[in-house]
């Protein structure tokens, strides 16, 4: 036993009737020995409770056990207040998963430039929105980082690895769900197109809106805020033809919204019904109540620590994406019925 007191390669090793290097052999797929073998060892593994010396193993891979998560800092609009609880959610699950497989995963701020990393010896790093052809994976690519983005870098998805929603599936439902409840003018409040999250949601939007013979009605907002999304709307809803809903992608912007359409006595949902594409904790509040999109961060972090870790072990050696499932929550926003 070691010193924590669970069982080590060398009680393993007692149990089965084989060697250390045997033992060592089946735990990392190596070697030649018999499959029924390196399956009995590998019960064995279970049964006892085995786990590897992390730090024993790093040493072995010549690895520094630690990951980073950072948000590339080609983007010129900083994080939003308000979409802070998206990366509430996500870091820690990314951390707890890194933890799970031994690594120790560093918070680098928002807009942090590739040479803060440059005396920091990295296993592998997490970016978080990337733009197209973006300047800052490719500066961690040519110092020999391996990388995961959560979203996608658009002019290079078929050759990076990924994680992220199905962004224009969750605009289809959302839109559908509006269309249900019985809008008939929808409007789009957004950032400008730069990210895959908006890029996706756009495409969807103009093809739901020409599937049904309709003219697309957006509004760019200067910044993914509530200020901002309060501005658009207010030019939106000061149109002859104003929209008897609006869909947002932040949930910044959905405030923004409902605050534009009550300035001007318009009652939500009567009036005026709003969605916003990513949830947060402040729609959900009763003075609020903004039909949104759980995208399931904390899910796309582990999922997201999970494809680099298999990048790290030589499991997904060509690049690789991942989708993972969201839920719209349905609030007073949307309930005309």
């Amino acid at each position: 036993m070691d010193t924590s007191g669970r069982p080590g390669i060398r009680d393993l090793a007692r149990a089965a009737g084989v060697s250390r290097t045997t033992v060592s052999h089946a735990l990392n797929g190596k070697g030649r020995m018999a499959p029924e073998t390196r399956d009995r060892i590998l019960t064995l593994a279970e049964e006892l409770g085995y786990r590897p010396n992390v730090n024993a193993l790093h040493l072995t891979q010549r690895r520094a056990g630690l990951l980073a998560l950072t948000s590339s800092p080609s983007d010129p609009i900083p994080l939003g207040l308000l979409d802070v609880d998206y990366f509430l959610a996500l870091a820690p699950a990314a951390s707890e998963a890194a933890l799970r497989a031994g690594y120790a995963l560093v918070l680098g701020p928002t807009g942090a430039a590739s040479d803060l990393w440059d005396d920091l010896r990295l296993d592998g790093a997490l970016v978080t929105d990337p733009l197209p052809s973006d300047p800052f994976l490719r500066a961690l690519e040519a110092r020999g980082t391996p990388v995961v983005t959560l979203g996608r870098d658009v002019d290079r998805a078929d050759e990076t690895w990924w994680v992220d929603s199905d962004l224009e599936a969750v605009m289809t439902e959302a839109l559908d769900h509006l269309e249900q409840a019985g809008a008939r003018r929808v409007g789009f409040v957004s950032e400008p197109p730069r990210h895959s999250y908006s890029i996706d949601e756009h495409a969807a939007y103009h093809r739901w809106q020409a599937a049904r013979g309709r003219a697309s009605l957006v509004e760019e907002a200067a910044g993914n805020h509530t200020e901002a999304g309060f501005r658009a709307a207010q030019r939106m809803l000061a149109a002859r033809e104003r929209p008897d809903a609006i869909v947002t992608t932040l949930e910044g912007l959905a405030i923004g919204v409902k605050l534009a359409a009550e300035t001007i006595g318009l009652r939500v949902p009567e009036d005026l019904m709003i969605v916003a594409v990513s949830d947060g904790s402040i729609l959900a509040q009763p003075h609020t109540s903004i039909t949104a999109t759980d995208l399931a961060s904390a899910e796309i972090g582990a999922a997201a620590v999970r494809l680099l870790i298999d990048r790290l072990d030589g499991r997904a050696p060509e690049p690789r994406s991942v989708r993972v499932p969201s839920t719209l929550r349905i609030r007073a926003s949307t309930r005309r019925r």
